[in-house]
């Protein structure tokens, strides 16, 4: 594990030619002129959480550690994870990942509703995972659990 390291990426579901094309020909980047400009057919940055680091290779769904709904949820409270609901593979600077197989993890509504940001996030419990790994490597402290971290002691 490394600390002091940069995770992102933009998502598209398998299939989905007009998102891929927007996210293609719409990204913009800062310049070393703190300006924003277009990829100009550079890639984009691709983390693949469920690796934990940039990778071509496809990583199976059961790598999947927990996606997670936040709706309705309040403020403070943990979300149940659902495992092994996608996987994903980072091609051409997208993350590229498969259908979720709960509905619940899945976009819908109307169009306009469709554009909002996500109430779910497909890799909840592995970016929580990656991110208490890189920090136990940074303090030379071991990971705790979220749950005995918030314990009384």
């Amino acid at each position: 594990e490394q600390s002091g390291c940069v995770a992102a990426w933009a998502s598209v579901q398998e299939g989905d030619f007009q998102r891929i094309q927007e996210l293609t020909h719409r990204s913009l980047i800062w310049d070393s002129g703190d300006q924003l400009i277009d990829l100009n057919g550079r890639r984009a940055l691709c983390f693949n959480p469920l690796l934990g680091g940039i990778s071509q290779e496809r990583a199976p769904a059961r790598l999947n550690q927990g996606a997670a709904n936040a709706t309705g949820l309040e403020w403070g409270a943990r979300p149940a994870f659902l495992q092994r609901q996608v996987w994903a593979r980072c091609q051409d600077g997208l993350l590229h990942t498969g259908r979720p197989k709960s509905t619940s993890l899945r976009d819908a509504g109307s169009w306009a509703d469709r554009r909002k940001v996500d109430s779910f996030n497909l890799f909840y419990a592995d970016i929580e995972a990656d991110a208490q790994g890189r920090v136990a490597t940074l303090t030379g402290r071991p990971v705790q659990s979220p749950s005995s971290a918030s314990s009384p002691q």
